[in-house]
């Protein structure tokens, strides 16, 4: 009986299987994750970007770089299409212009792509606490209260590079670099109630390197590396209201 089950087991550990893997963000706040980050091409995304069930022949390139081997040797990709996106009650939106291709030449084959991204402000409204009526009221020597950052439109940039080499029995290794210069992410605003100005500025700096076996029977089996490192800093004024005894006056100031 012993013996049965372990060659059970065996067989068991035979039989090829599909793992999935996923970036999921830390957040310590249930803040919603919007299209910001969702301009790459796919053959799937009318279908709600199914990813696990079927095959993205125009996004799995850009997920896993080793699956750039199967475009043909010879063979050109081009996309431009721009994306656009809102997010409910005001919270504001975005359009984002990507302009690249891949390309495939003998064993080697790579791509790049290059995005602008300009974000749209939420709704003034939206803040969940009103600012007080006299923020314009300040003392001679206090300096004036910043323009909120969170009304004015703001832009990203993104770069993406990736090569690869194709390698004997059907290997494919390559690997991608992605830059992003942000200027805004889109909730981060929320997060401090009753501020009068939140400025946003980083960067997403992002390496993936896959390896990809490919049969002639169709079955596949590929293994990834990924390395993914965000640096934001917030830079949030709040107004403070003070009270001058000597000159009975009360007055506004910002605290950074």
């Amino acid at each position: 009986m012993t013996l049965r089950r372990s060659l059970h087991l065996l067989l068991f550990l035979a039989v090829p299987c599909i793992a999935n893997g996923q970036l999921i963000s830390i957040k310590t706040l249930p803040i919603a994750q919007s299209d910001q980050f969702n301009f790459f091409p796919s053959a799937n995304q009318a279908m709600g970007g199914v990813s696990i069930a079927l095959a993205d022949s125009l996004l799995d390139p850009f997920v896993n770089p080793a699956k750039g081997a199967r475009l043909h040797a010879g063979g050109l990709e081009v996309f431009g299409s721009p994306t656009f996106y809102s997010i409910s009650r005001g919270g504001g939106g975005g359009q984002t212009l990507p302009i690249g291709g891949l390309i495939s030449k003998g064993n080697l084959f790579g791509g790049a792509v290059l995005a602008m991204q300009a974000l749209n402000p939420s709704r003034a409204d939206q803040i969940a606490f009103q600012q007080p009526i006299f923020v314009g009221l300040r003392s001679p020597g206090v300096p004036p209260l910043p323009a909120p950052e969170q009304g004015r439109s703001k832009t990203n940039r993104y770069a993406y590079a990736t090569l690869g080499r194709r390698a004997t029995s059907g290997f494919s290794v390559a690997g991608s670099v992605m830059y992003a210069d942000l200027h805004r992410i889109d909730g981060v605003d929320q997060l401090y109630s009753g501020s009068q100005s939140v400025t946003q500025y980083g960067g997403n700096l992002e390496a993936r390197f896959g390896v990809v076996r490919d049969w002639e029977s169709g079955a596949s089996l590929e293994a990834m590396i990924v390395e993914n490192r965000l640096a934001m800093t917030h830079d949030v004024t709040f107004v403070e209201t003070f009270y001058d005894p000597n000159l009975r006056f009360t007055s506004a100031r910002p605290r950074l």
